[in-house]
């Protein structure tokens, strides 16, 4: 009896683990939609978002929200390339 319930306990956190991960898939994917036009102001403190969703996004590999996931790492660099675009434009403006 014991061994059943551990079983059916065990199989509860694994379901349980993988809500959890595909929740947090669909969060970092919202994320960098949503980060994707504030990276053309070029604030770099929003390269940190740009890492917190490319995280998530390679963990999200693991979930039946693949796709997404792979989404959610393309959109995070391209939004780290123009954080880097726009500061560098920037710099050799103001250098000028």
């Amino acid at each position: 009896m014991k061994k059943q319930r551990t079983l059916q306990e065990e199989q509860y956190r694994q379901a349980q683990k993988k809500r959890n991960l595909e929740a947090w898939t669909m969060a970092a994917f919202a994320m960098s939609i949503m980060g994707l036009p504030l990276s053309c102001l070029g604030i770099i403190p929003f390269i940190f978002v740009d890492i917190l969703e490319f995280v998530l996004g390679v963990r999200g590999l693991k979930s039946s929200h693949r796709g997404m996931a792979i989404a959610t790492i393309v959109i995070s660099l391209i939004s780290a390339v123009m954080i880097a675009a726009v500061n560098l434009i920037y710099l050799f403006r103001v250098a000028a």
